[in-house]
């Protein structure tokens, strides 16, 4: 017994060394990596609460810092294709911003505007589409790419979509956009006793959970969210002061942690 013990241990052991998951770094927020054409490989993040993305070097050091303006009243909801070369043929960096205004009709109701904007690096503008709330880009080919944007009405129940086409210069990366679920952020944040969370057009079709977290990443509580809502109400009353996050789930996705804090 002792002796099968040992073979066990040394095979082990044996097998450990040949290499491990090692922690490199930690980088603020949702990190994801994308292929700049004429720069190569990158990590990218958002800080939705500054509106600035911030794009690093593969060593992980800090390369640039693009500060993204929303329009008045309005909210940056995501950021999508940190590219070169995909919407325009020049050297900047650019990037697909998408931005939320919350129109309220009533005390406990009320619709949101989307509205899409293409953006490089300096602030240059390149397409902006009121009403879209979500895009993609299919290549057809390796040398033919089209933006689809899905521009939406939801001032009027049900609510209307229809898809706006475009032709760019570029084509897409082989590294695939993050497939999480999207979600917009929360306000008013900070927050004291409510807080209203956005829902994506997909998250409303279906039922889902969203998992409250403290900093630490302990799950506080768990809330189901019924199908049809645009806009989840998390009470916050009994959260003591400090920073918080939260995820939503629905049919085996998730959408990436988003952060508020409670004052």
């Amino acid at each position: 017994m002792k002796r099968s013990l040992s073979i066990i241990l040394l095979f082990f052991i044996g097998f450990t060394s040949f290499g491990q998951v090692s922690p490199e770094t930690t980088l603020s927020d949702a990190v994801y990596v994308t292929n700049l054409d004429g720069v190569g490989k990158v990590y990218y993040g958002v800080d939705y609460n500054t509106s600035e993305c911030f794009v690093y070097n593969t060593d992980f050091s800090l390369w640039k810092t693009i500060s993204i303006v929303p329009p008045t009243n309005t909210y940056l909801y995501d950021v999508a294709y940190v590219s070169t070369k995909l919407f325009n043929s020049d050297d900047q960096i650019e990037l697909l911003a998408v931005f939320t205004e919350y129109v309220a009709t009533g005390d406990t109701s009320g619709y949101y505007i989307y509205t899409t904007k293409i953006v490089n690096e300096v602030g240059v503008s390149f397409l902006n589409l009121p009403g879209a709330g979500y895009s993609t880009v299919y290549n057809l080919s390796d040398t033919e790419a089209k933006l689809l944007c899905f521009v939406y009405d939801f001032s009027v129940s049900p609510y209307t979509v229809n898809t706006k086409v475009y032709g760019i210069p570029g084509t897409l990366s082989s590294i695939p956009e993050p497939t999480g679920l999207l979600m917009g952020n929360a306000f008013p944040n900070p927050a004291t006793n409510l807080i209203h969370i956005p829902l994506s057009t997909e998250l409303q079709q279906y039922s889902s959970q969203l998992t409250l977290l403290d900093v630490n990443g302990t799950v506080l509580r768990q809330e189901s969210i019924l199908p049809h809502q645009q806009i989840y109400q998390l009470n916050t009353q009994a959260l003591s002061t400090g920073t918080y996050f939260y995820i939503v789930e629905t049919n085996g996705r998730k959408s990436v942690a988003r952060k508020f804090v409670v004052k």
